[in-house]
């Protein structure tokens, strides 16, 4: 009897150990996810951010206390060597840890429209947050590319503090968050099983990470495919808008200039309308190829089987 609680103790002590191990090497690897995927965002001036992908994962995988270590040190080293500015925004990525941790608790991140309804929360939550700081720090410019949707705002007669509310709804709540709920998702679901079972997140359990074979493939794949058009069709709305302007615009500005100088194009009325509307109708056409192509590839999946 002795003898089983001891060995019984020491696999638990074991798996505690291996637990331990497999946080301490998510920290940095999601750090780093983090601070690239960030960065890249804000370089190309997207109106989106992609800044807690690596905290979400991490506190879904790991709990929130790994989720805050993540925050602190990715929104720290940012601010030490890319933008400064995005140290007052800390509180907000950690306020994203929290929040899905208790969403998950909940199984907020179960299925597809949980996820995406738990992104939505994390979003609003997001941007009330925010506003204060950008408002009240920044005059409500700062450096991403959601500025871009607040001056549309601004230029329609809106006040500062209502453009910079209804630019985080739209930029935040509405998109970005949703975006990184989802990827998160797929970033854990796609963890082998026997990798996976080394973190002891109290709420993996509870949105059947840890029993991932009963999980709709088919719908997976379908989601992760659309989700995959819509991120393109962010990330290259912007630079093909450029191609949508006048010919007297195209005359006097550069695809590069265009990309790195987006202050003119919201200075202009005409301009400004057209990245924007070009911007949301690739989201749209390039999610809608996505679900085309996934439901060609599933259907002859079903023929072949």
């Amino acid at each position: 009897m002795l003898e089983n609680e001891s060995i019984e103790n020491l696999e638990d002590e074991h798996s505690a150990a291996s637990s331990r191990m497999a946080t301490i090497a998510l920290i940095p690897s999601a750090v780093a996810f983090n601070i690239a995927l960030a960065e890249i965002v804000l370089a190309l001036k997207l109106p989106v951010y992609l800044d807690c992908v690596g905290i979400i994962t991490t506190t879904l995988l790991a709990g929130m206390v790994p989720g805050l270590i993540v925050t602190v040190l990715a929104f720290g080293i940012t601010a030490l060597v890319f933008n400064p500015s995005i140290i007052f925004f800390t509180g907000t990525a950690a306020m994203m840890a929290v929040g899905t941790h208790l969403l998950a608790m909940v199984g907020g991140f179960r299925s597809m429209p949980r996820t995406v309804l738990s992104g939505l929360i994390l979003g609003v939550i997001s941007a009330l947050v925010s506003l204060p700081i950008s408002v009240g720090i920044f005059g409500g410019v700062t450096t991403a590319g959601s500025t871009f949707v607040t001056a549309w705002f601004i230029h329609r007669g809106f006040s500062v503090s209502s453009a910079n509310f209804w630019s985080g709804i739209i930029c935040d709540a509405t998109t970005d968050k949703i975006a990184e709920a989802i990827i998160a998702v797929w970033l854990v679901r796609a963890v082998p099983r026997d990798l996976l079972s080394r973190f002891h997140g109290p709420s993996l359990a509870k949105n059947i990470f840890r029993n991932q074979p009963s999980i709709d493939r088919d719908s997976i794949d379908r989601d992760s495919v659309v989700g995959i058009g819509t991120f393109l069709g962010l990330l290259v709305g912007y630079p093909l808008s450029y191609f949508f302007q006048s010919g007297l615009f195209k005359l006097s500005t550069s695809l590069g200039g265009y990309i790195s100088g987006s202050d003119n194009v919201l200075k202009n009325r005409d301009s400004m309308e057209t990245a924007l509307g070009v911007w949301i109708g690739s989201a749209i056409v390039f999610s809608f190829f996505g679900l085309m192509l996934s439901t060609v590839l599933s259907s002859r999946r079903s023929g072949n089987s």
